[in-house]
């Protein structure tokens, strides 16, 4: 495929009147200087300023140079170039924010930059915009995660990267803010069109004000020489002062066969306005130098008066030669302390004046931008602009190590708000063991009762049991619970193998266990505060049971997941835990698929839920009366009720939930653990539609080790909730 022809249409309607386009728009070729690996590439941009700062603004040309040695001058993997070039608008609107930020004045971007080689385009939008692809089929990039961001808002500038596959007669459609209608247009132009066509019906498809960019390639047309214009107008060069400074363009520049050109951009007046701060920066420049000139003068000064005293004290015959000893001497001393001297005074100044300047120009954008989010209604964009205030008060935080008592306020009702829309609750986790668990120790599961905490090994060979004092728990030295022979029901021996899973049991008044245990080979073993164990063996179904995997109890009945046999068997037992008949076969048509790889399991009202090893779901419909399940969802659908997109990070279907619990009716939750957050999802049992997100509360007194993965959760009858972080529990009261 040949070097494409490009052609750009960008418009503009207000008022039912075209108008000069507001978005700058330009295709860049590869300049002869360029970087290792950009010989070949040819670079489009459209960006898109909004805001109230006058004084935000680069000529065309000085856009062009930015943009180019952003891109072209970057050696490395083209999706970093694109990204260096990002950050580079980014960073220059962040600085000149903070400049205009005690007028009240800020300017924002949206930018859409796509890089072209061969036969693919890789597409990076930073802020909220849609690119359509108009071939023989048309394709849609959108990220709706970039609602409310943009450029110039946050320091790290969020972007969504995507590559479409040219085949020679493309067409592109860029647009900020689509009307309705025009999605249906948009899909129905998959035949070549001019962009001129293109644009007609875009706006004969609406009344609403809009604007938006057509981008033409044909491999039809004559390839455009490098470096030559591309069928868009140039500017003359624009000598008026601006904000955000760049090199210099010169006039032997302007013309050199290696400056990229070819530009689309609105005419406007644009001047420099001098801030406050810049009169403050002359006047400590002022003092500084000043103080040099001072501090030069008194070491000339002091130099001189012990020169001429230590010659007095010489024999004559060596005053000369010692005089111009000493005066080198005094010269490289001065040398060397008139620099630390200086180093010291610019830093006093800058500790007094820099880091408070500083730290105001970051608190003022943060209350700007907190204050413009608490007005939005819609909670996606209230959302990102809380979090893009947040960082802003991070950098203030780090620039001067701590905040004052009005703005740390400001940010705790910050957090207190997006908390809300994020539907997180924070706890207040307290430890609970008086003793952290002995060094070594895995647990492999933890398990709780409103009065006991219990922690099956790894290996498989013990349960160690804590009580509650009243305060924290206790190590329980007495309790036995491990592998080995024990007695069964009929005074017969019965070898207990390696642990699976355990569950803890409410008293029966003839079995005074409070902690069931089932082995790989399916025998069950009961854990009583004293004594030595009970054991049974399961009644085995005609099929066997392969390899046990994780039981669940529901009121008196057991059900055992066998992995290798792919089933759930169901076991009806008594009140005195005796579990005497033959086992029913749960899944009556539907198996789900993969249970070798399960990990847990959870029985409800009218459902059995499984936790496999990657984090997926599968819920079936149960039914307590037949014992067989219905219908099964697989994977089962994570309802998120969130205002949170599937390409945010902490989006449900992102995450990797390590362990799934159920609480006891009424009122029945399933609960999820995120490890690496330390977070607890709460959803509605069978539905999955998430309720709610726990969290530790994240302040100063916090013990929750805030670097660390939870590894266990549970869950008492009385709905406690107890996490597992390293060695030691944290424990919190359920609201």
């Amino acid at each position: 495929m040949k070097s494409p022809s490009i052609d750009l249409l960008n418009f503009q309607r207000e008022n039912g009147q075209d108008i000069e386009p507001s978005a700058t728009a330009f295709v860049l070729n590869s300049p002869a200087n360029a970087a290792r690996g950009r010989e070949a590439d040819t670079l489009f941009s459209y960006l898109v300023l909004t805001g109230n700062a006058i004084d935000v603004n680069l000529s065309d040309l000085e856009l062009q140079k930015i943009i180019s040695d952003a891109f072209f001058g970057f050696t490395g993997p083209l999706t970093s170039a694109l990204k260096n070039t990002i950050e580079k608008i980014n960073s220059m609107l962040m600085d000149a924010n903070l400049r205009s930020t005690s007028k009240g004045a800020y300017r924002f971007g949206c930018m859409v930059i796509c890089a072209i080689q061969q036969q693919r385009m890789t597409i990076v939008q930073a802020g909220p915009s849609r690119v359509y692809q108009l071939g023989s089929t048309v394709r849609e990039f959108f990220d709706a995660s970039l609602a409310g961001k943009g450029l110039g808002i946050s320091p790290t500038p969020k972007m969504f990267f995507a590559q479409a596959m040219l085949s020679g007669n493309d067409a592109f459609v860029i647009t900020l803010e689509q009307p309705i209608e025009w999605k249906m247009i948009i899909e129905g132009m998959n035949t070549p069109q001019t962009p001129a066509r293109i644009k007609t019906q875009l706006l004969d498809g609406t009344s609403q004000d809009v604007a938006g960019l057509v981008l033409s390639l044909s491999e039809n047309l004559v390839s455009q020489p490098v470096n030559e214009t591309v069928n868009i107008p140039i500017e003359p060069v624009n000598t008026r002062e601006v904000s955000i400074k760049s090199p210099p363009v010169s006039r032997s520049d302007e013309n050199h066969n290696d400056q990229p050109i070819g530009v689309i951009d609105k005419p406007a007046s644009r001047r420099r306005q001098r801030s406050s701060n810049n009169v403050e920066i002359s006047s400590i420049a002022g003092s500084l130098l000043s103080a040099v000139r001072n501090t030069r003068t008194f070491f000339s000064d002091l130099g001189d008066k012990f020169e001429g005293n230590l010659i007095h004290l010489l024999p004559e015959s060596r005053a000369d030669i010692s005089g111009r000893s000493i005066s080198q001497t005094v010269g490289k001393v001065t040398a060397v302390l008139l620099p630390v001297f200086v180093l010291i005074l610019a830093q006093l100044v800058y500790s007094n004046i820099g880091f408070d300047a500083r730290y105001k120009e970051y608190v003022d954008l943060a209350k700007s931008q907190i204050s413009q989010a608490m007005s939005e209604s819609d909670p996606s964009v209230k959302r990102s602009g809380l979090n893009a205030g947040l960082d802003w008060l991070k950098k203030a935080e780090q620039s001067s190590g701590q905040l004052d008592a009005d703005t740390k306020s400001i940010q705790q009702q910050t957090l207190l708000s997006l908390d809300e829309i994020n539907k997180v609750q924070r706890l207040d986790f307290v430890p609970s063991l008086t003793q952290p668990l002995p060094a070594g120790l895995l647990p492999q599961k933890m398990v709780a009762s409103n009065t006991d905490l219990f922690f099956m090994e790894a290996s498989g060979n013990q349960v160690l049991r804590y009580i509650y004092n009243g305060n924290t728990f206790d190590q329980d030295a007495g309790f036995k619970c491990s592998i080995g022979e024990h007695t069964d029901t009929d005074g017969q021996l019965l070898s207990i193998g390696r642990l699976i899973d355990i569950a803890p049991l409410p008293q029966a008044s003839n079995n005074p266990a409070i902690l069931l245990a089932i082995d790989e080979n399916a025998h069950l073993m009961f854990c009583s505060p004293s004594g030595e164990p009970k054991v049974a063996a399961l009644v085995i179904p005609d099929l066997g049971i392969k390899q046990v995997g994780a039981v669940a109890l529901y009121d008196h009945t057991l059900f055992v997941l066998d992995k290798v046999g792919k089933g759930i068997y169901i076991y009806y037992g008594n009140s005195e835990w005796d579990f005497a008949d033959a086992p029913g076969f749960a899944f009556s048509e539907q198996i789900p698929n993969g249970l070798e790889n399960a990990n847990e399991l959870i029985v409800g009202n009218d459902t059995i839920s499984i936790l496999f090893a990657d984090g997926h779901i599968t819920n079936c419909g149960f039914d307590h009366t037949t014992g067989v399940t219905n219908s099964c969802e697989d994977p089962k659908t994570l309802i998120d009720t969130r205002p949170i997109s599937g390409s945010d990070p902490s989006a449900l279907s992102n995450l990797s939930f390590g362990q799934i619990v159920i609480t006891q009716q009424p009122n029945s939750s399933v609960l999820m653990l995120e490890p690496s957050s330390r977070s607890v999802f709460i959803f509605s049992p069978g539905y999955f539609e998430l309720q709610k997100q726990l969290m530790s509360s994240g302040s100063a007194n916090d013990p929750v080790p805030a670097n660390k993965q939870a590894s266990l959760m549970a869950v008492s009858p009385g709905k406690v909730l107890h996490l597992l972080i390293d060695n030691q529990v944290y424990s919190a009261v359920l609201k």
